[in-house]
């Protein structure tokens, strides 16, 4: 690794959290993506963190690290919420189906029971 200068990451570090941004906000849940994106910006600021003496500096990085950290857990918290969600949205349909189905059959037999 060359010796880089503290500034020279930053717009490094800027770019990868816009584009962790992004990925948090699309529609199609990319995990896979989020994940390479964390690793990414993490390796990016720990080089920023080795790259210079100063412990304020040293502090901050790690504080937005720590940040970041903490919203990928609150997404994927919410995220699988909402597959939880879904899923029992998704089975409750499914109920409801086979009880109308059984209902519609019921009646027809007992219709057919009648005359």
């Amino acid at each position: 690794m060359e010796n880089q200068s503290l500034e020279s990451f930053l717009p490094e570090i800027q770019s990868r959290i816009v584009n962790l941004v992004q990925l948090f906000e699309s529609d199609e849940h990319p995990i896979e993506q989020i994940h390479e994106a964390v690793t990414e910006i993490t390796l990016v600021i720990n080089n920023a963190i080795l790259s210079t003496e100063s412990k304020h500096k040293q502090y901050l990085l790690t504080e937005i690290k720590s940040q970041i950290e903490k919203n990928v857990e609150s997404y994927y918290e919410t995220y699988e919420k909402e597959l939880n969600r879904e899923i029992n949205e998704a089975s409750r349909k499914k109920d409801n189906t086979q009880y109308n189905d059984l209902s519609s059959f019921l009646n027809k037999d007992t219709l057919l029971y009648l005359f």
